[in-house]
C-alpha cells in the first residue's frame, strides 16, 4: 500500500560475537579451573557428556529425543553448529542448577564437577566456531504508546482525548516487537482518521481579533412547539419547546449564547431555561425576575466546529384551571433576543509553532519533514508539500496547509514505521547511521521519537565516539521522559501489566477492586523508576527496603503509616522486605482467583527473574485437579508431591514448584497468610541441587546471589530496546554485557550498556 521505493531492505540487525566464560574459580581433581580456562575445555567438557549423559541420551533411543554423542564429537573438534550451540548453552544451565542429571538418576556427578563442567562448556561455546548472525525481520512499526507519546512530544496533542488505537499483539514478552507489530487495513484507516483529528487540534486556525457576535433575527428563527406563535416581540412558548437557529461554527471551542426572554411566572417554581445544541440541554438557568419584565442570560458552550443547531429551551410548562381564586393560572416564555458570541476562548500559538513562527512556510515545511520522518531534508520535501496541498483551493490559509501536511505526515510509512537500511551486498552487518541509532534510542528509553537534540546530535555525527553516546544516553536518562522506560518495560517484564483485568474472588476478596489493582500497578512502575533515577543496584530490585504506596494500598498491607494525597513513599514490614517479590501487584497476578498458586508464582520467577522459562507441558500430561478436589486436600504442596510423581512432570515441575512454595506464605492477593492447624503453611522449597529455601526471604537471597539475575535483567533490557526476539547469535553480546558490568551493577549502568550496546548500534542482513 506504501510505496517505499528508495529506501533500502529492512530487517532486523543483529551481532555475532562469542559468550565469557561466567563461572567461578574452583578445583577438580588437582586442576584449577578458572575465567581463563585451559585451551582443551571443549575436549574435557565433551568428555564429561561421555562420562556423564551419553548414556541417557545417547543409543538408538536417546531420552527426549536428544543424541548428545555426534555433538559431543563436535564440541571435541570444535566444530559447532548453531544448533549444537543452543543445546550445549542449555544444558549448562542445566548443570548448573542441579537439574541434570536428574535427582532421581542411579548416577549423579557432584556439584561441584558439574558446576566445572559447565564452566567448560560456557567456554567452548565462547571460543569455537563463528557465529552467523540472524536473518533481519520487518520494518518496526510504532506501537500505540510509542505514537501516542511521539505526538505529545511533537506537537503537544494527547491522543487519548482523541480516541484509541487497536491493542497490540505481544511477541517475546513485549508489545513493541517488530515481527508482531503488523497494520492491518482497518488499522491503517483509524491512523489516517486519528491523524486528522491530532492535525486538527495541532493546528487550528488562528482567532479573529475579537470574537464575532451574530443577531439572529427572531423572524425567521425556528421553534418547536405545540403552542407557540410568533410575534413583533418575539416568539412566545405556550408550552415546553424551543427557539433554534443553525451555524457554522469555524473551530472547537467556547460560544457565548445570548438570551432575552420575557417570563411569564405561574406555580410554585420560576420559569426555567436551557442553553441546547443539537437538541441536547447543556446549560440551565432559572428566569426568577417577575412577568413583564425582560431577562437577560448567557450560555457559554464548548461546541465542536462544524454546522450545528443551536438556541434556548423552556422547560417547565405550567397550566392550571384554578389558581386558587377561580382564575387559571399559566407559565409561558417569550423570547425576545438571541444572539451568538464567539468562540470567546483565545487560543495561543501551540508552542511547537511559537518555536518556528518566525521561519518561512517553506522551512516550516523542512521542521515537520525532519521531525516526523527522522531524517534531513532530502529533495522529495517540496514534491512532498506540492503533492499533498495541491488538493487545496487556492484561497487555504497557512493552518490549512500545515494540518494537511501534518496529516500526511502522520500516516506517513516513515512515521508510522523504523526504516533501515540493509547492510550492503556481501556484507553481513553494518553500522547504522546517527538518525536510525537516534530514532532506537528514543523508542528504547522514552518510548517515542528523536527530539531536536537527538536528531541535531545525528546530523552533526556525535554517535560516532563511545564518550558521545554515553553522555547523551545519560542525558536522555535524566529527562522527565524516562519515566516511559518504567511504565511500558516494568510492568510488561513484571508480567503485571493487565493487572486490572484480573479478577479475584469477590468473595474472600472484596476490597480488591480495579482501583486497588492499578495502585498494584503503579507501585511497581515507581519503584522501578526509582532504582533507575537514584543508580540504585540492580539487585535493589529485589531487595531494596521501600515501597510506594497510596491510601488504599497501605490498608492492604496493613501498614501503620499515615498516607495521604496519592503514591508515596515509604519503608517497607522488615517481616514482608522489599522489592518486586513482595509486591502485591506480582503476588496477584501469580494467584487463581481463590487461591495461591505456587505452579504460576514458581514460573513467573523462573521466566521474570531467572529468564530460564520451563517448557510447555507435552500433550497428554495430566492437568493439576480441579479447584474443589484441592481444596478438599490437607495441603497444596501434597497435590504437587502427587502430581510430580509422574516422570513427564517431574522434569519441569522440581525446580518450578520449589520456587514456588517460597511465596507459599502469601494470600492470592499479596497478604500474609495466617497458618492454622487445619491450614498449615510450609514455606520450604527444595531445589534439585540440594539446597532449600524457606520463604520469601530465603527466595530473595537466593536470587540476589545468583548471576543468572542479573543475566535475566540483560536480556528482557535487550530484548525491548532492539524489538525483536533474541537468539543463539545474541547470547555473545549478552555474555560480553553481563561480564563488563561485573559482579554488582546499577540499573542504570545496565541500561546505559544495553543502550550503547552493538546490538543496538548495527544491523545484520534480512
Amino acid at each position: 500500500m506504501w510505496a517505499v521505493s528508495g529506501y533500502g531492505g529492512v530487517g532486523e540487525f543483529v551481532t555475532h560475537l562469542s559468550s565469557i566464560c561466567w563461572t567461578p574459580f574452583v578445583v577438580l581433581g588437582g586442576a584449577l579451573i578458572g575465567g581463563s580456562a585451559a585451551a582443551d575445555d571443549g575436549q574435557d567438557a565433551s568428555r564429561f557428556l561421555e562420562q556423564w549423559c551419553v548414556e541417557c541420551h545417547g543409543g538408538t533411543k536417546p531420552k527426549g529425543k536428544l543424541d548428545l554423542v555426534p555433538i559431543a564429537g563436535r564440541l571435541a573438534a570444535a566444530t559447532l553448529t548453531p544448533a549444537d550451540r543452543s543445546i550445549l548453552r542449555e544444558a549448562a544451565a542445566l548443570l548448573r542448577t542441579g537439574e541434570m542429571p536428574p535427582p532421581e538418576a542411579e548416577r549423579r556427578p557432584p556439584l561441584e564437577v558439574a558446576t566445572t563442567a559447565a564452566a567448560w562448556l560456557s567456554h567452548a561455546l565462547r571460543v569455537t566456531g563463528p557465529l552467523v548472525a540472524p536473518p533481519g525481520g520487518p520494518p518496526r512499526r510504532l506501537n500505540r504508546h510509542e505514537y501516542a507519546n511521539a505526538v505529545l512530544d511533537l506537537l503537544g496533542v494527547d491522543v487519548s482525548t482523541l480516541g484509541s488505537l487497536p491493542p497490540d499483539d505481544i511477541g517475546a514478552g513485549f508489545d513493541n516487537i517488530g515481527s508482531v507489530l503488523s497494520l492491518s487495513p482497518g488499522a491503517l484507516e483509524r491512523h489516517v482518521e486519528l491523524a486528522e483529528a491530532i492535525a486538527a487540534m495541532a493546528c487550528p486556525e488562528a482567532d479573529s481579533a475579537t470574537p464575532q457576535r451574530t443577531e439572529f433575527d427572531l423572524a425567521t428563527a425556528k421553534f418547536s412547539t405545540q403552542y407557540g406563535s410568533r410575534s413583533a416581540e418575539g416568539i412566545g412558548l405556550f408550552s415546553s419547546g424551543a427557539v433554534t437557529f443553525d451555524a457554522t461554527l469555524p473551530r472547537e471551542g467556547i460560544y457565548a449564547v445570548d438570551v432575552e426572554v420575557a417570563p411569564q411566572q405561574a406555580g410554585g417554581e420560576p420559569v426555567k431555561i436551557a442553553g441546547v445544541v443539537d437538541g441536547k440541554p447543556l446549560a440551565y438557568f432559572d428566569i426568577a425576575e417577575p412577568t413583564g419584565t425582560v431577562a437577560k442570560r448567557t450560555a457559554e458552550l464548548t461546541i465542536p466546529g462544524g454546522p450545528h443547531t443551536i438556541g434556548v429551551a423552556f422547560l417547565n410548562d405550567y397550566y392550571t384551571k384554578d389558581g386558587g381564586d377561580g382564575h387559571p393560572r399559566d407559565r409561558n416564555l417569550v423570547v425576545t433576543g438571541l444572539a451568538l458570541r464567539g468562540p470567546v476562548d483565545r487560543r495561543g500559538v501551540p508552542a511547537w509553532r511559537a518555536a518556528i513562527a518566525e521561519r518561512s512556510e517553506q522551512e516550516e515545511v523542512r521542521w515537520l519533514i525532519e521531525a516526523f520522518l527522522r531524517r534531513a531534508p532530502m529533495n522529495a520535501d517540496e514534491a512532498l508539500l506540492a503533492q499533498v496541498i495541491g488538493t487545496l483551493p487556492a484561497s487555504a490559509t497557512r493552518e490549512a496547509r500545515v494540518r494537511a501536511m501534518l496529516t500526511a505526515l502522520l500516516a506517513h510509512p516513515e512515521f508510522l514505521f523504523r526504516l533501515e537500511r540493509d547492510p550492503p551486498a556481501g556484507s553481513a552487518e553494518r553500522e547504522l547511521d546517527g538518525h536510525e541509532y537516534a530514532a532506537r534510542l528514543a523508542a528504547f528509553l522514552w518510548s517515542s521519537v528523536p527530539d531536536a537534540m537527538l536528531r541535531e546530535a545525528a546530523a552533526n555525527g556525535d554517535f560516532e565516539h563511545e564518550s558521545d553516546r554515553v553522555a547523551i544516553i545519560s542525558r536522555m536518562l535524566d529527562d522527565p521522559r524516562a519515566s516511559r522506560l518504567a511504565t511500558r518495560f516494568a510492568p510488561q517484564w513484571l508480567r503485571i501489566d493487565s493487572l486490572e483485568a484480573k479478577t479475584p474472588d469477590p468473595a474472600k476478596y472484596p476490597e480488591v477492586r480495579p482501583a486497588l489493582l492499578s495502585s498494584m500497578r503503579v507501585e511497581s512502575i515507581l519503584f522501578f523508576d526509582s532504582v533507575l533515577r537514584e543508580n540504585r543496584p540492580a539487585t535493589a530490585l529485589l531487595d531494596a527496603d521501600y515501597t510506594f504506596v497510596d491510601e488504599p494500598l497501605a490498608r492492604h498491607y496493613g501498614l501503620p503509616t499515615s498516607v495521604t494525597g496519592g503514591m508515596q513513599r515509604v519503608g517497607t514490614d522488615p517481616a514482608r522486605g522489599g522489592g518486586v517479590l513482595a509486591h502485591a501487584s506480582v503476588l496477584t497476578a501469580t494467584s487463581n482467583p481463590t487461591r495461591t498458586s505456587p505452579v504460576k508464582r514458581g514460573k513467573w520467577v523462573l521466566e521474570a527473574i531467572l529468564n530460564d522459562p520451563p517448557p510447555p507441558p507435552k500433550p497428554g500430561v495430566p492437568q493439576l485437579p480441579a479447584e474443589a478436589e484441592i481444596a478438599s486436600t490437607r495441603t497444596m504442596r501434597e497435590m504437587m508431591e502427587r502430581h510430580r510423581a509422574d516422570p513427564e512432570c517431574a522434569a519441569c515441575h522440581r525446580r518450578m514448584d520449589a520456587l514456588g512454595f517460597a511465596l507459599e506464605g502469601w494470600d492470592a492477593v499479596g497478604r500474609p497468610r495466617i497458618a492454622t492447624a487445619d491450614n498449615p503453611i510450609d514455606e520450604r522449597g527444595d531445589l534439585p541441587d540440594g539446597r532449600s529455601i524457606t520463604g520469601l526471604s530465603g527466595l530473595r537471597d537466593s536470587l540476589t546471589r545468583d548471576p543468572a539475575f542479573i543475566r535475566s535483567l540483560v536480556v528482557h533490557l535487550l530484548t525491548f530496546a532492539t524489538g525483536r526476539e533474541l537468539g543463539e547469535s545474541d547470547e555473545s553480546i549478552i555474555d560480553e554485557l553481563v561480564a563488563e558490568a561485573g559482579p554488582s551493577p546499577t540499573l542504570r549502568a545496565l541500561v546505559i550498556a544495553v543502550a550503547d550496546s552493538t546490538a543496538m548500534r548495527r544491523r545484520g542482513t534480512p
